[in-house]
């Protein structure tokens, strides 16, 4: 599996737009993560049709080893952003 990075994104949202340049591209990306994390801190989920769903998600405090002596450690909860793909982009197959 490939990784696509922002640069290669950004033209092809672009691209797909039809005619938003790419500073605008980048500019609209950017407010969109800011968008979702300031939401996600405050609890709430954000939906983005034919996309999916990023949600807040809560990790449990859990006791795990340290693999080089073997010792429990204990690790703190965890708050952190979750996503769920819709129904659309379950299955890439269609």
């Amino acid at each position: 599996m490939d990784k696509i990075t922002l640069s290669e994104l950004i033209p092809k949202i672009s691209e797909l737009s039809g005619g938003h340049t790419r500073a605008d591209v980048r500019t609209i990306l950017d407010a969109t993560a800011e968008a979702i994390k300031c939401y996600a801190k405050k609890g709430q989920a954000v939906s983005i049709p034919g996309l999916g769903r990023f949600y807040p998600a809560t990790r449990a405090a859990r006791t795990c080893r340290n693999l080089q002596t073997g010792l429990p450690v204990s690790v703190p909860a965890k708050r952190s952003l979750a996503f769920k793909p819709g129904s659309e982009t379950k299955d890439l197959d269609k």
